[in-house]
């Protein structure tokens, strides 16, 4: 994600499979059109030339087809509650999104590969966007990894006595949402202190140590706030 920031023997190569599987769906899943309009390469250099989508005409018919990754429009948002935790209280379902929303990031493409030939694409035909690849619960264990790694790398190891998110980063986010959701605070901006396409915070929060992230602020337009309480301060 264009990040500079090492943590070195930060995990086992159990645990580093695990992480970078989860990684892996998502910086090569439904983040790809934004990673490419970004220019932010991935290890092997290299981008997927084509996201699959379907085109449905005006009577009716659905044609599986393909758009360059160039010309992929959007990419999801999700909205979360602020971490329950903050309110004392404890959640267990699987995390899903409170509303999801769609970010526009180029024009709608004007022409589709199907069938392994180039078709113009008219005003009536609606280009249908598959979802699939972005889940509400990859999303939240990839913020509990990026606000955990934030705090060890900032503060080190030793700036809480109690860490919250290892098992969801490690697991399937189920009950992560107790720790991981939208911002609670009723002071910040729009957008988080720095100029960097990426900006996180941590502040402290009575006894909790949260990590604020804002993603992808490109073009100069606000985004998101995200919240994970990481852990217990040490007193």
């Amino acid at each position: 994600m264009g990040g500079r920031n090492v943590l070195k023997k930060a995990s086992c190569k159990q645990c580093a499979k695990i992480t970078g599987s989860l990684e892996q769906r998502l910086l090569r899943g439904h983040w790809w059109p934004y990673r490419k309009l970004l220019n932010i390469r991935s290890r092997s250099g290299e981008f997927p030339k084509y996201q699959r989508v379907k085109i449905k005409r005006p009577w009716g018919e659905s044609i599986d087809a393909k758009v360059l990754t160039d010309e992929f429009p959007i990419v999801l948002v999700f909205d979360f509650y602020p971490p329950s935790i903050l309110k004392g209280e404890t959640v267990f379902e699987i995390p899903a999104a409170q509303k999801v929303g769609v970010k526009t990031i180029s024009h709608a493409p004007n022409r589709a590969l199907i069938d392994g030939q180039v078709h113009n694409l008219t005003e009536n035909d609606q280009i249908e966007f598959s979802t699939s690849n972005f889940s509400a619960v990859d999303f939240v264990r990839f913020l509990a990894k990026i606000a955990h790694c934030h705090v060890i790398h900032t503060r080190g190891i030793q700036a809480c006595t109690e860490y919250f998110l290892p098992k969801y980063i490690l697991g399937d986010g189920e009950g992560a949402l107790t720790y991981v959701g939208g911002s609670s605070s009723k002071i910040l901006d729009k957008d988080l202190p720095g100029n960097g396409l990426h900006a996180m915070m941590d502040v402290k929060n009575v006894d909790f140590l949260s990590v604020f992230i804002q993603l992808f602020r490109d073009g100069g337009e606000s985004t998101t706030i995200y919240e994970v309480v990481v852990g217990k301060l040490t007193p």
